[in-house]
């Protein structure tokens, strides 16, 4: 119900222990217009690409489109037109999920993300956070936590479609489920 009534960007936030190891903006699943082709070639090129690029594929909700822009599968795009395929903006329904750097985060957003998983008494989560601005503070308004996963698939954080090196995130999560592994440089 939160989520129907707040309005914002969706984030997902990986954390363990007290470290926020990776945040990850995902954004609604989309196509653009090209002038030419249906919204239905439109959605099977994306999607394979996708494929190809070893992300899950579009999985578009046609009444949404029909509601939302008045167009059919068989409807040509307008050049440039964002075409936003469902409403639900999660990264196995095509989300694109792009990483987001933590000094870029308000410091009241990020203590609130370490606390996570010491007040629930949980090893690691997957935060979902709705902000119109993440990098102003939950506390003037600004996010609310809408779930907190206790067993998170972590695929969005090591297949980040932009942002920083992936392998990166690897690292900070290897090096924080296993701290004496800090010393060692892990390639």
């Amino acid at each position: 119900y939160i989520e129907q009534q707040y309005y914002g960007e969706n984030y997902r936030i990986f954390a363990i222990d007290d470290k926020v190891i990776d945040i990850i903006h995902r954004k609604f699943p989309q196509v653009i217009g090209d002038g030419i082709n249906k919204l239905s070639t439109l959605i099977t090129n994306n999607s394979n690409y996708r494929l190809a690029n070893n992300h899950p594929i579009l999985k578009p909700d046609y009444d949404f489109i029909l509601k939302k822009y008045y167009y059919t599968y068989d409807t040509i795009i307008p050049k440039d037109e964002i075409i936003i395929v469902t409403d639900i903006v999660n990264y196995h329904r095509g989300s694109v999920a792009c990483r987001v750097d933590i000094n870029s985060v308000h410091p009241d957003n990020i203590e609130i993300f370490k606390k996570i998983n010491n007040i629930f008494s949980i090893k690691y989560s997957g935060i979902d956070f709705l902000t119109k601005d993440i990098s102003k503070s939950y506390k003037e308004g600004y996010g609310v936590i809408i779930e907190i996963n206790t067993a998170p698939d972590d695929a969005i954080h090591y297949k980040a479609e932009c942002g920083n090196d992936n392998k990166e995130y690897r690292r900070k999560y290897i090096k924080a489920l296993f701290p004496e592994l800090n010393e060692v440089k892990l390639n």
